[in-house]
């Protein structure tokens, strides 16, 4: 099994992953099982970018793309082809991305300490000891659809990202925000072409 996670505030290395391999350049990240062709990183410290996966950027673009995350544009770190979990660093703020496809998910869980995520539901759930939510499970099985649970995952104190959206960590708070809008312009165009920003994840 390959997956990933991560954590900011508390004590980041009181409870490691087994067999997990840090993250060159982002502190209290880890990988399990990815190849180390697959995990690539530009910068780092308060300005530092991650792909996991199968990421169809060169080197060079990932160096460029530092400017993207000074910028907190999080939404152009999507675009690049293929599947694959992004990672990005800008001061205090850290942005987790998943992909469209579901193949990278991403959940997270908050404690007195801080903010723990993962690409595992079902690690960060053995972590605090959380429970299978019948609720939650019941749909899922009935379904068979992972965003009709909304921000739910299949255990309790677990948080799903849903599709769309990307996990933002600042030092105030960590949310799902969306990064791929819904609706349109009067043109046609989507929302990113708003004068104000409308539709950008900050």
């Amino acid at each position: 099994m390959r997956w990933s996670t991560g954590c900011v505030g508390g004590n980041e290395y009181d409870r490691l992953p087994r067999g997990g391999r840090p993250i060159p350049g982002l502190e209290a990240t880890w990988t399990v099982g990815w190849p180390v062709d697959r995990v690539r990183t530009a910068g780092s410290g308060p300005l530092a970018l991650a792909v996991v996966g199968d990421c169809g950027a060169g080197d060079q673009q990932l160096e460029q793309a530092l400017e993207t995350v000074g910028a907190k544009d999080w939404r152009a770190l999507t675009r690049w082809p293929g599947s694959y979990l992004a990672l990005a660093r800008c001061g205090e703020a850290l942005a987790v991305i998943g992909d469209l496809a579901g193949q990278h998910p991403v959940y997270w869980r908050t404690e007195v300490a801080g903010t723990r995520w993962s690409t595992s539901a079902s690690a960060l759930a053995a972590l605090g000891g959380a429970q299978v939510d019948p609720t939650a499970l019941a749909a899922h099985l009935a379904l068979a659809q992972p965003d009709v649970l909304g921000q739910r995952s299949l255990f309790r104190t677990v948080n799903r990202v849903p599709t769309g959206h990307l996990l933002l960590i600042t030092a105030e708070k960590s949310a799902a925000v969306r990064y791929e809008p819904t609706d349109r312009c009067p043109t046609g165009e989507p929302a990113r072409c708003r004068p104000d920003g409308a539709g950008r994840a900050e």
